[in-house]
């Protein structure tokens, strides 16, 4: 369990979260994933209850069409629908796979 920061003071956290994004990288770049944004879902599948180490693998094994759903940390005013190639068109999703950490 790692804690963070909020507004309401250090609140304890459990999931797993972008903890960095590679500079420069598409998804730092396109603003589809953030800094502590949780991921919920890859290819479909719910992560709750994974291990940091599951859900990386989950991500490799599917790395070539990676679809991942994600709780945003800081909620959009509007849902962010992208849709190309490397993605099908869903709320969230990025097509590399971020560096992530488990809390």
């Amino acid at each position: 369990m790692t804690e963070s920061l909020t507004p309401w003071g250090v609140m304890p956290m459990k999931g797993i979260f972008i903890s960095r994004l590679v500079e420069n990288g598409l998804a730092a770049s396109t603003n589809l994933l953030a800094i502590n944004d949780e991921i919920i879902e890859v290819n479909g599948i719910e992560v709750a209850g994974k291990s940091l180490d599951q859900v990386t693998d989950m991500m490799i094994a599917n790395a070539a069409n990676l679809i991942l759903t994600v709780k945003p940390a800081i909620q959009p005013h509007t849902r962010c629908n992208v849709q190309s190639s490397f993605l099908a068109p869903i709320n969230y999703t990025t097509i590399l796979p971020p560096i992530v950490s488990q809390r």
